[in-house]
């Protein structure tokens, strides 16, 4: 299994210059997860590239789709005292 970043999840859903990588990584070990917080990073993204006309409404639900189809319901949640924890020790 692995864990992986809201980016790798765009990088394979979205055209990108890390796509290929992203989609040699996910034939290597297709078991992925993901904490939670991902779909609230991926709408942002979304967003932003919508009114940038990067990205249509209509596209963004497809790869928003897809990316739920590749976790494949591996989501989980973070405490938040381990959350706030690690990001006071970095």
């Amino acid at each position: 299994m692995i864990i992986v970043d809201t980016n790798v999840l765009i990088y394979l859903v979205l055209k990108g210059k890390f796509s290929e990588a992203c989609g040699k990584l996910f034939l290597k070990d297709s078991d992925w997860a993901a904490p939670r917080l991902w779909r609230d990073e991926i709408t942002k993204v979304f967003a932003l590239y919508e009114r940038k006309s990067l990205l249509s409404r209509e596209s963004a639900i497809l790869a928003f789709k897809d990316a739920e189809s590749l976790l494949n319901g591996n989501e989980f949640e973070l405490p938040f005292e381990r959350i706030l924890t690690v990001a006071l020790n970095t």
